[in-house]
């Protein structure tokens, strides 16, 4: 029996991108792994702010009964320059408090995909949420990075390659 699983995040998870009046469908590994097994729901919504998309995990998950949610925490927020970042990082903070602590009464198998760290505003969501998944017991499945190729200073990486 195949496992129900959602998928909640932005363009990490997307499958479609609208482009110049059309849908393009682009190629994203861990959900093509995923659908391989499992019965996958994908939620991803671009510029999706977190406090949207905590109320959607919390309402579909409340509807849905779902074996594991796979989530990627941040994205929207990632974008705001570092220093204005920095006002809102305690109410990121609590707002993700408050989801894990639901994840975790609710007995949710969660699985958290960190964002790359091309930035300063990413290193700090990513802060949060490793430390936040560590308190909560809650599994970040791509914290080692899979470096594939290196030349000179360019590094070629694959953090979606732990499925």
């Amino acid at each position: 029996m195949k496992k129900s699983i959602a998928l909640f995040g932005g363009y990490r998870f997307m499958d479609l991108m609208f482009n110049d009046g059309k849908f393009v469908n682009t190629y994203n590994y861990v959900l093509n792994k995923l659908k391989l097994n499992n019965e996958v729901t994908n939620y991803a919504k671009l510029n999706y702010s977190l406090d949207k998309q905590i109320n959607l995990i919390k309402n579909m998950t409340k509807v849905n009964n779902y074996n594991e949610i796979y989530l990627s925490l941040g994205e929207y927020e990632s974008q705001i320059e570092p220093s204005n970042l920095l006002l809102f990082i305690k109410n990121i903070k609590d707002m993700l408090n408050d989801l894990f602590v639901y994840l975790k009464n609710n007995k949710i198998n969660t699985f958290v995909e960190l964002l790359p760290e091309d930035s300063k505003g990413v290193s700090l969501i990513n802060k949060v949420v490793r430390n936040l998944c560590l308190k909560y017991k809650i599994t970040i499945i791509n914290d080692n990075k899979y470096i594939i190729k290196q030349t000179g200073k360019k590094v070629l990486e694959f953090a979606s390659l732990y499925i």
